[in-house]
């Protein structure tokens, strides 16, 4: 995993890493930020590749600084982002390899991004349903997908989002000890399948309304 970095005002963003290639993003610490699902029996923390990730020495101590900064205030994140694209403008942005959607007030921020900078494409997943507008805001380059992971529930009434299902591991923790299977029924089966490289695919960032993906557990 590339461990290239920069900081602004505070807020660490990765550059890159193996599956991203060169596409940088900005990350919390998920057990700050992921919310009720975060640790659950059927999606146990030891399945969690950002929770793995944290085994590198620096990431843990980013993370959590940057989501510390955003739940005091999270237009300490939003600046240092605005910051970073003005400089950098990148032609596509990650939010959250790590972490979650924190607050509505954080979310708005998002949106206000995606607006300032519309060069940029956005792209996020999340699990904070209750957090999201009932209809995926008419921003066209910014891309939020609903993630299904297996046993959460499905949410309803939501309209416009693109839909990220995750694959389950028959080797991790959860399958191996029978608490999940590895098969999730719900998955529709024109859902796209993830080739595992953002760089060379970025269908996640262009995807229309309404678009299934699957995502091998990684």
């Amino acid at each position: 995993m590339s461990t290239a970095t920069v900081v602004i005002d505070g807020i660490t963003f990765s550059l890159g890493n193996r599956k991203l290639g060169g596409i940088p993003s900005v990350s919390l610490l998920p057990k700050l930020t992921c919310g009720k699902f975060c640790g659950g029996p059927l999606l146990c923390r030891r399945d969690c590749y950002a929770e793995r990730m944290q085994q590198y020495t620096s990431v843990e101590p980013s993370w959590r600084r940057n989501a510390m900064n955003a739940l005091k205030d999270s237009n300490l994140v939003t600046h240092a982002v605005s910051l970073f694209l003005a400089k950098r403008k990148p032609p596509f942005f990650r939010w959250h390899v790590g972490g979650d959607i924190p607050s509505e007030g954080y979310l708005l921020g998002m949106l206000r991004l995606a607006k300032a900078f519309p060069m940029t494409k956005f792209r996020c997943f999340t699990k904070a349903y209750e957090l999201l507008p009932k209809t995926h805001p008419r921003i066209p380059n910014l891309s939020i997908g609903i993630s299904r992971w297996p046993g959460m529930p499905v949410p309803k009434g939501l309209r416009g989002y693109t839909y990220s299902w995750i694959v389950p591991n028959p080797k991790s923790s959860a399958c191996l000890a029978g608490r999940l299977s590895d098969r999730d029924y719900r998955v529709p089966r024109n859902a796209l399948n993830c080739p595992g490289s953002c760089e060379n695919c970025r269908i996640c960032w262009t995807a229309p309304a309404g678009t299934h993906m699957k995502f091998k557990q990684h």
